[in-house]
């Protein structure tokens, strides 16, 4: 519950409580406003208005963070509100006026959001120069020119152009280091920049043709900073049905990896016929989505290897 001031109620868990005692000739009843705020990120929250529907105060800290939808005001969606005042007085008998109020936006420079990189994978003999993938993100703002840098390049082994291309810039070996992490930094000014952490694989996995229906191929992870996370796993993109995620999954917490708390995993299994001569390679794309809907999508390219 927000500001309680004047209010003789608070919550303690799910109960509201009254903080004093309560006298029904002096108040007969009260208008409350209760927000129920989750742990997931983005926050989410709703707000119910009791007995009727007059006034709520959300957090603003949604929008800040996610824009678009999460925003009750949005520049770029709508730049003006007409509201209707009321002013009454305590004459005998009470007299009033009303008056229509025009309300204009400001427009601010808002984030650059769904930070993507396009492909994350790279062959351990890849020569130095090769594009893995390319960075890219949305702003709401018109005319906004977005750039990427590496803030954490793994020891220069990785490169970003003008053009939001990540490549190769030195030798990797598969039998030594089989993923490696960089920071990237994407925005327009200091102010006004988004960092991520991404996990690059250097192989694609591997499976022969003409394996068996409901071979296991490999697990599929997901890594999440929040605690006590489930997420479900689906392939926007099977390879026209040649494979699929398991719908057993399993979750739990980890604290050896620099802020990540939750790992959730499941089963990647072939579902339909592999032939090296009619495709030597599938692609894949993963959905992985948490219980509040919100997800993530992810390209993972694959090897079919004659057998």
């Amino acid at each position: 519950m927000g500001n309680t001031a004047g209010l003789p109620f608070t919550i303690d868990g799910n109960a509201l409580n009254s903080t004093s005692r309560l006298n029904y000739e002096a108040h007969s009843s009260w208008n409350i406003a209760v927000q129920s705020l989750d742990s997931g990120d983005p926050q989410l929250s709703v707000c119910e208005k009791f007995p009727d529907h007059r006034y709520c105060a959300l957090s603003n800290d949604g929008c800040l963070k996610n824009g678009g939808n999460f925003c009750k005001l949005n520049y770029e969606k709508r730049r003006s509100y007409t509201v209707s005042v009321r002013a009454t007085d305590n004459g005998n008998p009470p007299q009033s006026s009303d008056a229509s109020i025009s309300i204009s936006l400001n427009d601010v420079n808002d984030l650059p959001r769904d930070f993507k990189l396009s492909s994350r994978t790279v062959k351990e003999n890849a020569t130095i120069g090769t594009k893995i993938g390319r960075f890219t993100a949305t702003d709401e703002d018109m005319f906004q020119t977005l750039a990427f840098s590496l803030v954490d390049s793994d020891g220069g082994r990785f490169a970003i152009d003008s053009a939001g291309y990540l490549s190769k810039a030195k030798d990797t070996d598969y039998e030594t280091n089989k993923a490696h992490k960089i920071i990237v930094t994407g925005g327009r000014q200091r102010n006004s920049t988004i960092k991520r952490q991404q996990s690059f694989p250097d192989n694609a996995p591997k499976v022969n043709e003409n394996t068996a229906t409901n071979k296991i191929v490999g697990t599929l992870q997901a890594l999440d900073h929040d605690e006590v996370q489930t997420w479900t796993f689906s392939l926007d993109d099977d390879a026209n049905g040649k494979f699929t995620a398991g719908s057993q999954v399993t979750c739990h917490n980890i604290t050896n990896i620099p802020g990540v708390k939750t790992m959730c995993t499941t089963l990647l299994q072939v579902s339909g016929e592999l032939d090296f001569e009619a495709s030597p390679s599938e692609d894949i794309l993963v959905r992985v989505t948490d219980t509040s809907g919100l997800f993530r999508r992810a390209a993972v390219p694959g090897h079919d290897t004659r057998c």
